[in-house]
C-alpha cells in the first residue's frame, strides 16, 4: 500500500546558511488492528540572495576606413546570480540609452537565472588614421526586491588611413588589405 501526501506549501526564512529540517511520520493500522509507523524528513537551506549580471559588447567591425563607417555593435547581458531579475536598462556612453535602438528593447525584459538577453545596434564611428572609439555599454538590471546590479563591458574600433591603390576585403568580421591576401584565403 503506498500514501502520497502533498502537504501545504510552507515559506521558510532565516538568514544566509541557516535551515530547516522538517520530519512527517505517518501511522496506518491494517485490518488486523496492526500497527505501521514510518517517517522522513527534508531539509531546507536558506542561501543568501545574490543577484549578479555579466555584459559583453562587441564591434563588427573593429576597424573602419576613415572618415568613419558603419559598426555593428552586439550586446549580451546574461543572468550570473541565483535569483530572477528583470532588466531595466542599457545605456552607451557615447550613443545613449539602447531601448529602441536597432533589436534592444530592454525595458522590463526578464532574466532568469542563467538565462541571457542578447540585442544589437548600428552606429557611425568616425575620426581620421590612428583615431579609436572605446565605448562602454552599461546594463541595470534588478531583483524582486528592488536590489539593483550592474555590469559594463566595452568595445573599440579604430579608424585607418587607406595608401591609395590599397584594396580591402571585409571576412567574417575581419578587414584585411591587399597585403593581407594570404590571410583573406585562410579567413575564406
Amino acid at each position: 500500500l503506498y500514501l502520497w501526501l502533498q502537504l501545504p506549501e510552507s515559506i521558510v526564512t532565516g538568514s544566509d546558511g541557516d535551515s530547516e529540517t522538517d520530519t512527517i511520520t505517518a501511522t496506518a493500522v491494517d485490518s488486523s488492528n496492526n500497527s505501521f509507523t514510518e517517517n522522513d524528513s527534508a531539509t531546507v537551506t536558506i542561501e543568501a540572495a545574490n543577484p549578479a549580471i555579466a555584459v559583453t559588447k562587441t564591434a563588427n567591425p573593429t576597424i573602419v576606413i576613415e572618415p568613419g563607417g558603419n559598426v555593428t555593435f552586439s550586446v549580451l547581458v546574461e543572468n550570473t546570480g541565483n535569483v530572477p531579475l528583470t532588466l531595466e536598462g542599457l545605456e552607451d556612453d557615447i550613443h545613449g540609452p539602447l531601448d529602441g535602438q536597432g533589436t534592444c528593447t530592454v525595458a522590463s525584459q526578464p532574466l532568469p537565472v542563467g538565462g541571457s538577453y542578447q540585442c544589437s545596434f548600428s552606429a557611425t564611428v568616425s575620426g581620421s588614421d590612428g583615431d579609436t572609439e572605446t565605448d562602454t555599454i552599461t546594463a541595470t538590471a534588478e531583483d524582486s526586491g528592488s536590489n539593483q546590479v550592474f555590469g559594463n563591458d566595452s568595445a573599440t574600433v579604430s579608424v585607418v588611413s587607406v595608401p591609395p591603390g590599397t584594396c580591402f576585403a571585409h571576412v567574417n568580421g575581419f578587414t584585411f588589405s591587399s597585403n593581407d591576401a594570404h590571410a583573406v584565403q585562410q579567413a575564406v
